[in-house]
């Protein structure tokens, strides 16, 4: 059996020293000095010689001394030494070791989180996770055990190197293109990876399909309801906060805390990139901006500082003054269960690594302090380095920690050097209006609107691509990606966007809602905005209120974008609604006889959105005039777009040989609806003449 003297302990083994060698540490402290004084003086055995003298009689306080040797022992508080747990995984990833003598409890951590405490002896371990565990009891804590990491690694691949996109949703942001593997810098607001914010959407990882990744806004009524905000440093993110200001911080808002005894508010925080010299700061505010006459709460008038990274539970009150008379209080959320036995307050951070899939070399972030780093890879031993990188083969895992005389970092998140395969995009695409059920469709599925949503005090205001409501719906409609639906909710108090009329079909499918025309001064008239109408098609115009009014049937010539003015009060032409073409039919006469494929490339100069790309649509053939001219024709949304070039062309191997081409046409500079072409200008392009058909 070892003892040790009580003292300060350190648990963690120097640079040189492998774990299975720390028993070795535990031998010096041996201290057993009661023979040594005695042992290499032999001279008292010559003191005979001396017999005549009166000293002799002195010897006597020699042989006293022995007890004096003892002393120190017996008073002296011994602590057992407790042996490193051995860990052992099975093929299921269950973690087990062995019971230690004089063991109470065991404290393990998981891939860097929190410590945590168990009297068990086995644990199940998730894969890609890598656990060590150390036997505590009320007096002493052992050694860390070595790591042991669950990585299947029979079936990680690397993906081949392929363009892929990445699409911001709800958002004006334009989708990027990226290469397998990539990642994609961080826009200002919260991302998340689901329609349904749920799980947050992590830019640290690589990326290898084309993605959509949602964008989630804070509601108004959050703003309106909190009263107190974080205004935090960069190095500082929340699940909510508001989009950077111009220098650069963030505002988080500040919860309740419900389960408080006094007046308390509170936010959890992660923050990344925060050392002693460069921390991350923040204060808290009555407000969500830098209003004159906001009040400030600080340290002792200087800003609380976070000096490492983490997750963190912020509080904070008006009424209650926490420790040192300050009215926030920064919690980290570690187990704080015999955390003095990792020695975290030394500052050795993790290392993050990360794995170069082509040159097969797993490489980590340099920590400061650290003289060496330990490396284990596929469970095996532990072998230190000084370097910032190792050879990793295919399909192994490696887990590293940084170490220097006095303490060691956690052990890194495992990663692994991943085989090649080709990964397969999504075949289906998902359709979700919010407040229903989600489901899948095959690509260019054409899907109609579910039964209208209530809810009270509001009138359905009809479904939109969009969060804001300003993309409305046409049904049916086309799905081309995965889609999100958002109902437009108007209150009953709103009297410029409540709906009082509806336009359906037979079967009462809602179309569009009619809210009032509050331009017209003359009588009451409901208008629709733009809706797409088809020919033969019976519509009707229904009352929302409870006496469910119906007016119709009407119909339209032709398929295309219309706006409706219906009126209970005035008559147009007989009826009481009034049908306005959005879309216009666009005619070109072929006076110069091409004989190639006649083309129109139709775009909106200001949006850049475009109905095909070049050259454009296939012009529809209408007749041959008495001159032997073709005649053809486009259907244009007038709402949408607003140039056109006419050109002719035709296409080899793929790719399109343009003939001639008339000059960029705009539409609003022409009165007429028909185009002929006349001479050709500097650029080779045809100016157009026009007529009306």
């Amino acid at each position: 059996m070892l003892f040790l003297f009580v003292g300060c302990r350190d648990n963690t083994p120097t640079e040189n020293t492998q774990i299975e060698d720390t028993p070795i540490i535990t031998e010096t402290p041996i201290v057993t000095p009661t023979e040594s004084p005695v042992t290499p003086t032999p001279e008292p055995t010559l003191t005979p010689e001396v017999t005549p003298t009166p000293e002799p009689t002195v010897t006597p306080e020699v042989t006293q001394t022995p007890p004096v040797t003892e002393e120190p022992v017996t008073p002296t508080p011994v602590i057992t030494e407790l042996d490193i747990p051995v860990l052992t995984m099975d093929i299921n990833g269950a973690v087990s070791w062995n019971e230690v003598e004089g063991a109470t409890h065991y404290n393990y951590i998981i891939n860097d989180n929190d410590i945590k405490s168990t009297t068990s002896l086995n644990i199940e371990l998730p894969n890609e996770s890598t656990i060590i565990v150390q036997a505590c009891n009320d007096e002493t804590v052992s050694y860390w055990s070595l790591p042991i990491t669950n990585f299947d690694t029979s079936d990680i691949y690397e993906y081949e190197k392929e363009d892929i996109y990445v699409k911001f949703h709800n958002t004006s942001l334009s989708p990027i293109k990226l290469t397998t593997g990539d990642k994609v810098n961080k826009p200002i607001d919260n991302w998340y990876k689901d329609p349904f914010y749920q799980e947050v959407f992590d830019f640290n990882e690589p990326i290898y399909k084309s993605t959509i990744i949602y964008a989630n806004f804070i509601p108004n009524d959050l703003i309106k309801d909190t009263y107190f905000w974080i205004k935090g440093c960069p190095k500082m993110t929340s699940s909510i906060m508001s989009s950077g200001t111009s220098s650069d911080w963030h505002f988080i808002p500040l919860k309740e805390n419900t389960k408080s005894s006094f007046k308390e508010f509170y936010a959890t925080v992660t923050v990344s990139g925060a050392t002693t010299e460069d921390p991350c700061n923040f204060i808290i505010m009555d407000g969500f901006s830098d209003d004159s006459g906001r009040t400030y709460w600080k340290y002792n008038g200087k800003d609380f500082t976070i000096k490492s990274d983490g997750v963190y539970n912020i509080y904070f009150s008006v009424e209650h003054e926490y420790a040192s008379g300050i009215h926030a209080l920064t919690v980290g959320t570690v187990n704080s269960v015999n955390s003095a036995s990792y020695n975290s307050n030394l500052n050795l951070t993790t290392p993050v690594v990360s794995i170069d899939l082509e040159t097969n070399t797993a490489s980590w972030t340099k920590v400061d302090n650290a003289l060496s780093y330990e490396v284990v890879i596929d469970n095996g031993k532990v072998v230190s380095t000084t370097d910032l990188n190792i050879n990793l083969p295919k399909g192994s895992h490696i887990v590293v920690r940084a170490v220097n005389n006095t303490t060691s970092s956690r052990w890194s998140i495992p990663k692994a050097n991943r085989r090649t395969i080709t990964i397969e995009e999504d075949i289906n695409y998902s359709v979700y209006f919010v407040g229903f059920d989600s489901y899948m469709v095959e690509p260019n599925s054409t899907i109609t609107s579910p039964n209208n949503p209530t809810k009270d005090g509001y009138t359905f205001g009809g479904w939109y691509l969009d969060f804001n409501c300003t993309k409305p719906v046409q049904f049916p409609y086309s799905i081309t990606n995965n889609t999100v639906f958002y109902p437009k909710w108007i209150s009953l108090d709103d009297y410029e966007n409540k709906i009082y009329y509806n336009l359906v079909l037979s079967d009462n499918t809602v179309v569009k809602g009619l809210t009032w025309n509050i331009d017209n001064y003359s009588f009451y008239e409901y208008e629709t905005g733009n809706v797409s109408l088809k020919k033969n098609t019976n519509y009707y115009i229904v009352s929302t209120d409870d006496s469910n009014v119906k007016y119709g049937p009407y119909k339209v010539d032709s398929d295309g974008e219309y706006k409706l003015y219906f009126s209970e009060d005035n008559l147009w032409d007989g009826i009481n609604i009034y049908i306005a073409k959005t879309t216009k039919t666009i005619y070109f006469t072929n006076n110069k006889h091409w004989t190639d494929t006649i083309y129109a490339y139709v775009w909106n100069d200001s949006t850049g959105e475009r109905l095909d790309n070049w050259p454009g649509v296939e012009m529809e053939y209408v007749e041959t005039n008495s001159y032997g001219e073709e005649i053809y024709k486009i259907e244009i949304n007038l709402s949408k777009y607003d140039h056109l070039i006419i050109s002719h062309g035709s296409y080899q191997n793929g790719d399109f040989k343009l003939s001639s081409q008339t000059i960029d046409l705009k539409l609003s500079d022409y009165d007429n609806n028909a185009f002929y072409v006349t001479s050709k200008n500097s650029e080779g392009k045809y100016d157009v003449g026009t007529w009306n058909k």
